[in-house]
């Protein structure tokens, strides 16, 4: 199943977590909390009913300067953000770093996803998409024509 992070607030960095328990058993944890009373406050709790961590923080990224609203792994050593800030960001996982800043959309970047052959495309509020070339950062093609976000 595909999801979609969006992280808001004064700290836009990418924050890579680990989870400490199975995603069935993080369900089961929630829904016992409080009658899902908490959870259905858009609360996420940090601790299970045992107080156990379900995160363990492993590492933050900054370097968006909105609103992170997609992020894709890129193999086992690379993933890709896009932001509201109007750029994508290829990252390091071992180290942190900002391999390389993909700039050109003119709105925020609402999505990517990968191609392959180490290209990404994107869809932005522009309402283009572009192919981008993920290790220099290069844009291969800008496609036009939607009337809408893409």
């Amino acid at each position: 199943h595909a999801a979609r992070l969006r992280l808001c607030g004064s700290d836009t960095g990418i924050v890579e977590a680990e989870l400490r328990a199975t995603v069935l058993e993080i369900a089961g944890e929630l829904e016992a909390l409080c009658n899902n009373a908490f959870v259905a406050q858009g609360h996420i709790p940090e601790h299970d009913c045992g107080g156990s961590p379900l995160l363990h923080l492993l590492k933050t990224m900054s370097g968006h300067k909105d609103c992170i609203t997609t992020i894709v792994a890129l193999g086992e050593d690379a993933f890709a953000s896009s932001s509201d800030d109007c750029t994508i960001r290829i990252w390091d996982t071992a180290s942190g770093k900002c391999r390389v800043e993909l700039t050109g959309h003119q709105d925020a970047v609402c999505c990517i996803a990968v191609l392959g052959s180490g290209c990404i495309i994107s869809g932005s509020k522009d309402k283009a998409l572009k192919t981008w070339e993920t290790l220099n950062g290069q844009c291969l093609a800008t496609l036009t024509g939607h009337k809408r976000t893409v």
